[in-house]
C-alpha cells in the first residue's frame, strides 16, 4: 500500500511539474482535453497583461516577451503556480496531442493582441488635440503630469456599451484624483453619440470621429480596447477588458 501511494505520488508531482517558484494552481494535463474547463480556467485565472513572472516549460525564468512569443506558436498554455512568497508566477505547458483543438487557435489569437498591446509599453503618446461634445479640450500641454485613460470604441460594439457601467464606477472611485482623466474616443459622429448618451450613462469625456485617430495613428483595431498613459507621457498599459483596466490602473495610481 505505502509503495502504491509513493508511485501515486511521484506520478502527481512529475505531471504538475513542481519547480522551486511553485506547484501548479490546477492540472494542466486535465483541463486541456476539455475546452470549456480550460477556458473559465484562463479566463478566471490568466491575465497576460499582468506584470508576472514568466517561467518556461523547463521551469526556466524567461522575459515576458519570449512568454509571450511562444504562446503566439499555439502549442502552449499558461498556468499559474502557487508561489510560497505571493509572487505571481506564469509558466508554459506543453499542449499534448489529444487536447481540445479549439485551445490552440484561441491562446495563439490572444497572446497575438496581448504581444501587440505588450510592444506598445513604455512607448511615448502620439501627439493629440480632441475636443469633447461639451466642448472641454484636451491635448498633450493641458494634461501634462496626469494619468489619460482612454477607451476606444463605437456603438455598434456590444462589449464597449456593456462594460460602460463598471467604467462608471471606476470613475467615481477615483473623482477625487484630479491627476486622473477619462477620455474616451469613438468613431462615431457627434449626433449619434448625443442621442445615444441621452439614454446610456457614460462619465466619460466622450470624443466623436476619431476612428482616423484610432485606426492610424493609435494601431488600434479592436474594441474596446482601453489605454493607461502615464504622468510621462508614456503608455503604461493597453487592455481589451475592464478587469485588466481595472488592475493596471489601480497599479498606476499608486505610483
Amino acid at each position: 500500500m505505502k509503495i502504491r501511494l509513493l508511485v501515486v505520488f511521484i506520478l502527481f508531482a512529475s505531471c504538475t511539474n513542481t519547480t522551486q517558484y511553485g506547484m501548479p494552481d490546477t492540472d494542466p494535463n486535465l483541463i486541456q482535453k476539455d475546452f470549456m474547463k480550460w477556458y473559465t480556467y484562463h479566463y478566471n485565472t490568466i491575465i497576460l497583461s499582468s506584470d508576472f513572472k514568466a517561467i518556461d516549460e523547463n521551469s526556466k525564468i524567461i522575459n515576458k516577451e519570449n512568454f509571450l512569443k511562444k504562446l503566439i506558436l499555439g502549442k502552449y498554455i499558461p498556468i499559474q503556480l502557487v508561489s510560497k512568497n505571493g509572487q505571481q508566477f506564469y509558466q508554459l505547458f506543453k499542449l499534448e496531442p489529444n487536447c481540445n483543438p479549439n485551445i490552440p487557435s484561441t491562446i495563439k489569437n490572444e497572446s497575438l493582441q496581448s504581444y501587440h498591446n505588450f510592444k506598445k509599453e513604455g512607448t511615448s503618446i502620439p501627439h493629440f488635440n480632441f475636443k469633447d461634445l461639451k466642448g472641454v479640450k484636451y491635448n498633450n500641454e493641458n494634461t501634462k503630469n496626469k494619468i489619460i485613460v482612454l477607451k476606444c470604441w463605437n456603438l455598434h460594439c456590444q462589449k464597449c456599451i456593456e462594460e460602460m457601467p463598471e467604467l462608471n464606477s471606476l470613475v467615481e472611485k477615483y473623482k477625487t484624483r484630479t491627476d486622473i482623466v477619462f477620455i474616451s474616443l469613438a468613431d462615431d459622429n457627434s449626433q449619434k453619440l448625443s442621442s445615444f448618451l441621452t439614454k446610456k450613462k457614460f462619465n466619460y469625456a466622450v470624443v466623436s470621429n476619431q476612428a482616423l485617430f484610432i485606426k492610424n495613428t493609435l494601431r488600434i483595431s479592436v474594441f474596446p480596447t482601453h489605454i493607461i498613459i502615464n504622468k510621462q507621457g508614456k503608455i503604461s498599459k493597453e487592455v481589451t477588458t475592464f478587469k485588466e483596466l481595472a488592475i493596471a490602473l489601480q497599479k498606476e495610481a499608486l505610483k
